[in-house]
């Protein structure tokens, strides 16, 4: 193992000791908030189906009830502009932690401070979050066109054809993984370049992930081999601080690689 990541783990395993409830405090956060929206969500689906106004058959929505796939889209939309910078408030808050600064718990709130640090948080998202749907789109697409060529076999056939069907999926996954965690870093860098804008952010995290291409395949190699863990659902409330913690020493560790002078935050609070 590199010794980089070797460091990287120990300092996100050193930091987190006492800060447990902490973080999974903001990981609750971020959940109650998904789940606000998903139940604003729910209650106006039931309103439409007690009414009548809709069958509850999702694929015939738009032509049952125009209204309702704009209000669902809406929801969406309000749901995104909440959570957007909720996520990029815990990013900021994780990275503040790990480099054994402040952990008020207002920086959860930062990037509600302003409307240009409002708008510049769901920048640093969508920039993130666009590329690495379609990264799993692909994915998918690539699963459901390999179902559709085997449909028409049976026997020994499509099981063999099955077998081949998942070892294109997971190689097809593997090879845009390293693509996928280096957008996902895309929020972090952007908290520690608050100066920076939306294109300056992203060039920034793709040169780091360029110059530190081992230490990438290193996070990704530990976050492999602990997702059977998070499949299951309770244990991800524990998994969470880690995964947020080691990433966020991750992108730390990339910036101090680099050697690059950090700037101050949007609220003019420098950087240590």
């Amino acid at each position: 193992m590199n010794a980089d990541i070797k460091s990287v783990k120990k300092l996100a395993a050193d930091r987190l000791r006492g800060c447990w409830g902490d973080e999974i405090m903001v990981f609750l956060i971020n959940a109650a908030v998904m789940v606000l929206c998903f139940g604003v969500f729910l209650t106006v689906y039931a309103c439409f189906l007690r009414n009548g106004i809709i069958s509850g058959d999702f694929r015939n929505v738009l032509s049952e009830s125009p209204v309702f796939a704009g209000i669902a889209v809406l929801v969406g939309i309000l749901a995104y502009l909440v959570s957007a910078p909720a996520y990029i408030g815990s990013c900021w808050w994780t990275i503040h932690y790990v480099r054994d600064e402040s952990k008020d718990v207002k920086c959860l709130l930062s990037c509600y401070a302003t409307p240009k640090v409002f708008f510049r948080s769901l920048q640093m998202k969508l920039a993130s979050d666009i590329p690495c749907t379609l990264l799993m789109a692909a994915v998918m697409g690539v699963y459901f066109i390999c179902d559709l060529l085997i449909s028409p076999l049976d026997g020994t056939g499509y099981v063999i054809a099955a077998v081949f069907k998942w070892v294109i999926t997971l190689a097809v996954f593997l090879a845009v993984y390293g693509f996928f965690l280096r957008f996902a870093a895309v929020p972090y860098i952007y908290c520690l370049n608050h100066d920076d804008g939306c294109i300056e952010n992203i060039r920034h995290c793709f040169r780091l992930t360029r110059e530190n291409k081992q230490l990438l395949r290193d996070t990704a190699a530990v976050f492999i081999k602990i997702i059977p863990v998070i499949a299951i659902v309770i244990s991800s409330i524990f998994i969470f601080p880690y995964c947020a913690t080691l990433f966020a020493a991750v992108c730390l560790k990339m910036t101090e690689n680099e050697n690059i002078p950090e700037k101050a935050d949007e609220n003019g609070v420098e950087e240590d």
